[in-house]
């Protein structure tokens, strides 16, 4: 089925084809798993075991050193057959474990556990959630227990539940709200818990929202108010930007000390606290014309993009593009060998027709990018100036304000890659100031 979204600013609509998919369980588990010591945005995990070690599912493979890092986990039991240099899904390069499936489970195949969060101690929760490497995909997979920690210090807080994508062209967290609702919100009451929140907010696209889950909202956060709010369906609405901005206009006084979650990160702490499991698999949707069919399912981290696409029957014609976490925000890669981490959500496989190869011309000044840009920048400008290495002020202060929407780069008729263009220049400037 078609969809469209139109853009926030511009008037400007984008059109992409939601597939009808329900979900399909676990994946078949990859024999070999390339498990990277950074998953995440930040800094490398410090590697515990050497080549030739055996390894149990669930071990700690890589220790967090420091807020910026989190823990790694083995996904499945083996042999840690060597430590390399690969691929990663956000087009740089990593260290990565390579182990070798072999020898009993320690986690599938046992009966779950269903560990009574409600009577956890907030000190508990914490530790699990940092023992087995939460991380919160709303801010690019960064460490969940650092963020959780420095909003602790605030005298109100606030938890927002985002239950769409921020792309939405990425299909994930909406299937993931659609499909186990009761367990996200059992997730983010765990986390609104431990922040002892004053408001949790549900920021939904539903027209009528009604809470699925057997349990009530008022004896799932007893300390809390919920307080549903219905977003309108336009890009970019799902950013943090955008969030604030919608949550500022509310008639309800909503916390300024805020932090954001999204259902992939719910139900990662469903599964640490309720499961009693590390973060070893990741729910993930793999589409586009290019796949011979569309799948909704769980995976072993460090399985590769290459088993991914088998899972799923394999190519249906030759792949133009692969691209990771979204068609509008997200990256293209080029190595089958790149490994799913706890912050992929999506592939798509795009076939030639649906992604020609296109020439990159000159600038027409059409003022397309001006019109659309959310964060009222001139995108042009800026990619200019980037380009000149201007490191004015001004520069790197309109670095700062992008989204990385990827608007810009959408309605160019030059095909002028300006997103990417003001993206690697805004973690240049990130990183420097660092």
């Amino acid at each position: 089925m078609m969809q469209n979204i139109p853009f926030l600013r511009g008037g400007e609509k984008i059109w992409f084809e939601t597939p009808e998919v329900s979900f399909s369980g676990n994946a078949f588990l990859p024999v070999t798993a390339i498990v990277p010591v950074r998953q995440h945005a930040g800094s490398d995990a410090r590697p515990l075991i050497r080549a030739g070690d055996r390894v149990r599912e669930g071990q700690l493979i890589a220790r967090s050193q420091d807020q910026a890092s989190s823990n790694i986990h083995a996904p499945i039991p083996g042999i840690l057959h060597s430590w390399k240099e690969t691929s990663l899904p956000d087009g740089t390069l990593g260290l990565a474990a390579v182990i070798h499936l072999s020898g009993s489970f320690d986690i599938l195949g046992r009966k779950e556990e269903h560990y009574p969060w409600q009577s956890s101690p907030v000190s508990e929760i914490f530790r699990l959630l940092e023992d087995r490497g939460a991380v919160n995909t709303v801010y690019g997979g960064a460490p969940l227990v650092p963020q959780m920690r420095a909003l602790k210090q605030e005298p109100t807080r606030a938890l927002i539940l985002r239950a769409f994508d921020e792309d939405p062209t990425t299909m994930l967290d909406t299937l993931l709200w659609n499909s186990f609702q009761d367990h996200v919100l059992i997730g983010a009451a765990i986390i609104a818990k431990a922040l002892e929140a004053k408001t949790t907010c549900i920021l939904h696209h539903d027209k009528q929202w009604t809470v699925a889950s057997p349990t009530s909202l008022e004896q799932l956060f007893p300390v809390s108010d919920v307080i549903p709010v219905k977003a309108a369906k336009k890009y970019p609405g799902g950013n943090i930007h955008r969030i604030f901005n919608i949550l500022d206009s509310l008639k309800e006084s909503i916390p300024s000390n805020r932090i954001v979650i999204d259902p992939s990160t719910a139900l990662s702490v469903y599964d640490i606290i309720v499961k009693n499991q590390p973060i070893v698999q990741q729910r993930i949707l793999v589409t586009g014309p290019a796949v011979q069919r569309t799948s909704f399912f769980t995976t072993r981290i460090g399985t590769t993009i290459g088993d991914v696409i088998e899972e799923c029957g394999g190519f249906k014609s030759e792949p133009g593009r692969i691209i990771i976490n979204g068609l509008l925000s997200g990256i293209s890669i080029h190595d089958l060998d790149t490994p799913i981490t706890k912050s992929v959500k999506s592939v798509h496989l795009l076939d030639h027709d649906a992604s020609p190869d296109q020439k990159t011309k000159e600038c027409i000044h059409c003022g397309l990018c001006l019109r659309v840009c959310p964060a009222n920048l001139d995108p042009m400008k800026l990619a200019a100036g980037i380009r000149k290495n201007n490191e004015s002020r001004e520069l790197i202060e309109s670095c700062e304000r992008c989204q990385h929407c990827g608007c810009c780069a959408m309605v160019c008729p030059s095909r002028i890659p300006l997103h990417h263009i003001i993206r690697e220049a805004s973690f240049m400037v990130k990183e420097s100031a660092e």
